[in-house]
Formats: structure tokens, C-alpha cells, sequence
């Protein structure tokens, strides 16, 4: 029967250390990513207001803002959905992602066909 070796206790609590450091880490630049992010807005948002632009736009750059902070998914993305009327399984596109500031959520479109410029990251080549 082999002996079993047995670890010492600091160096459990080495790799301990050293796992709770690259998680503060990742959540640090996790932060930093929205602060840049909120930042950039501003930065906009104060260029238009300075150059006297409509509120529409103003509102635009919000909504744009929102829609990538709260969204998971983005323009072109595919997705395998059930027909109702056939029960086949077809493929999808999302084709606009909108922002209504009156409902306060994100409404969204779909395509049949690939969105030109924006599908290409998903969509896998095929082989020859």
C-alpha cells in the first residue's frame, strides 16, 4: 500500500492567497472596463450638449450605452428557434436592438438571413 504524502498547511494557504488575488484581479479590471465605459458616455454626452445637439441624439447615445451595459447579446448573433407553425428548427438573427426609455427595457428584432458585417464573428466556416 503506497504512503500517502502529506501536504503541509501553508502551502494550502499559499494557493489560497494566490486564488483570492487573481479574483480581486479580475474583478478590479471587470471595474475598471465600466468605469471607462461610464466615462466615455459622459464624454459624449457633454460633447453634444456643448455642441447644442437634440435631445434625441442625446437620448440615442444613452440608449446605446444601456444596451451594451445591459444586454448579454449583440447584433448578428444567431440563434436555433422553433418554428410554432411547422415545428422545424430554424435559425434566427438578432437584426436591431432598440432601447424604449418609456417602458424602460430593450426590445429587439429578428431576421432570417445573416446580418452583413455583423454575423461573421458567429457564423463557423465551413470546411472543404
Amino acid at each position: 500500500m503506497p504512503k500517502k504524502i502529506k501536504i503541509p498547511n501553508w502551502i494550502y494557504t499559499l494557493l489560497r492567497s494566490i486564488r483570492y488575488k487573481i479574483v480581486s484581479i479580475f474583478i478590479f479590471k471587470i471595474t475598471v472596463d465600466k468605469i471607462e465605459n461610464w466615462l466615455h458616455l459622459q464624454k459624449k454626452l457633454f460633447q453634444l450638449w456643448w455642441y447644442d445637439a437634440p435631445k434625441y441624439q442625446r437620448r440615442f447615445e444613452k440608449g446605446n450605452y444601456l444596451i451594451r451595459k445591459a444586454t448579454m447579446y449583440q447584433v448578428g448573433q444567431p440563434f436555433k428557434i422553433k418554428d410554432l407553425n411547422t415545428g422545424k428548427i430554424r435559425t434566427r438573427y438578432i437584426d436591431n436592438l432598440l432601447f424604449n426609455f418609456k417602458l424602460n427595457k430593450v426590445t429587439h428584432k429578428f431576421s432570417d438571413k445573416p446580418i452583413k458585417g455583423f454575423s461573421e464573428p458567429f457564423l463557423k466556416p465551413k470546411k472543404k
